[in-house]
């Protein structure tokens, strides 16, 4: 095993330390994970990281809860009038379906932007305690 798969292997185990305890919200192993950056001088690299990773999670949640055709495609909405709908409008407002679809699919969504809303403010206050 050379230096390189070592250092390698040390990041690996950082980052999972790091993202169990953001998950568990477990400052200590939030602590643990990044100080093991801190030591190899790529802190700030790795928390840019994490939290572009966390955005683009959120980004994705509303797009999914938002999609329309998906929310439509089971033949929901009931066409535009004389039966003919646009092409790429999905008709939501006919069908009760469908807004329970919608619900459902902003419940996930919340539930999901609650976790990493509580994953990034968990990673803030551990940082501003190590500083």
């Amino acid at each position: 095993m050379g230096y390189g798969d070592r250092i390698q292997k040390i990041r690996e185990e950082g980052m999972k330390v790091l993202e169990k305890g953001l998950e568990s919200l477990n400052q200590p192993e939030v602590g643990l994970g990044l100080q093991v950056f801190y030591n190899m001088g790529e802190l700030r690299v790795t928390v840019d990281g994490l939290v572009s990773k966390y955005k683009q999670m959120a980004v994705k949640s509303v797009s999914n809860a938002l999609d329309m055709k998906a929310i439509s495609g089971g033949g929901y909405g009931g066409g535009g009038p004389g039966g003919v709908q646009r092409h790429g409008t999905p008709q939501l407002g006919a069908g009760a379906k469908a807004r329970e679809a919608l619900w459902q699919r902003m419940s996930g969504c919340m539930d999901q932007l609650h976790s990493i809303l509580l994953a990034v403010w968990h990673l803030q206050r551990v940082l501003s305690k190590e500083a």
